[in-house]
C-alpha cells in the first residue's frame, strides 16, 4: 500500500498535480484531511502545512477566481455531486499558475459532514499556449481587415482605418504616421488618429532624433 502511494505521489509530482481530500461541515467550514506530495510543486506548500492551516494557500488564490467558483462549489458539495473549474494561483516562487480542479462529494451521515475528493492539475502551459494562439489569431484578423480596406476603400480612408484599428488593438487613444527627414535628423507627423475625447497634437509635428 505504501509503495503504491509512493509511486502515485511520484507521478502526481512530476505531472504538477495533487490529490487531496477535504471535510466540509453544515456551515461550509472545511479543512484538509489528506493531501498528496504533489502539493509541494503545485501550490508551494507541503501536505502537513496545508492540513495545519489552509489560510496561506487560500490567500494565494486570485480573489476574483475564488469568488467565481465559491457558490457553485458548495452547491455541488451539499448535493453530493461533482464539479470542476479553474483558478489562478500566485505561487510562492513568484509565478502565476493556472490550476484546474475536479471533485466528487459524499455525505458522511455519522458526522453530518461531506467528504470531498479532489484532483488539481497545473494547466499553466496549456493556458499560455492558448493565449499565444489567440494573440496570433487577433493579429491575423487585424492584418486581414487592414488589407481589405486598401482593396475596397480609397487610400485616405484605408490609412485612417489602419491607424484607428492599430490603436484599438494595442489599447491606446491615438496613433501616428511619421516621415523621416532627408537628413534623418527629424521626424515629421504626416497622419494622426485620436479618440473622440482626445485633442490632436498641438505642436508642429516635428520630433528631433
Amino acid at each position: 500500500m505504501k509503495a503504491s502511494e509512493a509511486r502515485l505521489n511520484t507521478i502526481l509530482s512530476s505531472a504538477l498535480a495533487a490529490i487531496f481530500q477535504i471535510r466540509v461541515d453544515v456551515n461550509s467550514v472545511w479543512e484538509f484531511e489528506y493531501v498528496s506530495e504533489g502539493s509541494i510543486h503545485l501550490w508551494g506548500f507541503s501536505p502537513d502545512e496545508l492540513i495545519a492551516d489552509k489560510t496561506p494557500f487560500l490567500e494565494r488564490v486570485v480573489a476574483k477566481d475564488l469568488e467565481a467558483v465559491h457558490e457553485a462549489t458548495f452547491e455541488a458539495i451539499f448535493a453530493e455531486g461533482t464539479f470542476g473549474g479553474q483558478y489562478r494561483y500566485n505561487h510562492p516562487d513568484g509565478s502565476l499558475r493556472w490550476i484546474s480542479f475536479q471533485f466528487s462529494s459524499t455525505r458522511d451521515a455519522a458526522t453530518n459532514s461531506w467528504v470531498v475528493t479532489n484532483v488539481a492539475i497545473d494547466i499553466t502551459d496549456k493556458k499560455q499556449a492558448e493565449a499565444v494562439l489567440e494573440h496570433r489569431a487577433r493579429v491575423e484578423r487585424l492584418l486581414s481587415n487592414i488589407s481589405r480596406q486598401f482593396i475596397d476603400q480609397d487610400v485616405d480612408t484605408a490609412i485612417n482605418f489602419t491607424l484607428e484599428a492599430i490603436a484599438h488593438f494595442i489599447g491606446c487613444d491615438r496613433s501616428y504616421i511619421f516621415e523621416l527627414s532627408d537628413d534623418m535628423n527629424q521626424y515629421y507627423l504626416i497622419r494622426e488618429w485620436y479618440a473622440a475625447d482626445i485633442p490632436p497634437r498641438s505642436d508642429d509635428g516635428r520630433v528631433e532624433t
